[in-house]
């Protein structure tokens, strides 16, 4: 269930990732399975924005992740990245 009020680690999270300072260069995101995110995508995450597909990949991997923490006797699941998507085109 989404929450209204955020939390003070929240708020400095969006905060840091939506100041419109610093290098879109600059990488916020990165883990051991070879998905990093820089600045420029995690913006594409405001009101009326496409939100950029590696901005996708990194919440898959952060919730593969926290599939690791299943309890025992659950449904194990998978999410996959944009890179599992392919692209059509209507010619």
């Amino acid at each position: 269930m989404l929450r209204t009020i955020r939390d003070k680690v929240e708020d400095t999270l969006a905060q840091c990732i939506f100041c419109a300072v610093g290098n879109i260069w600059d990488i916020l995101f990165s883990n051991s399975g070879n998905v990093s995110v820089m600045r420029g995508p995690f913006e594409s995450m405001m009101p009326g924005v496409i939100v950029h597909v590696n901005v996708i990949s990194a919440w898959v991997a952060i919730l593969n992740y926290e599939e690791k923490k299943r309890r025992i006797g659950t449904a194990p699941r998978l999410f996959c990245n944009a890179g599992m998507l392919e692209s059509y085109s209507c010619t």
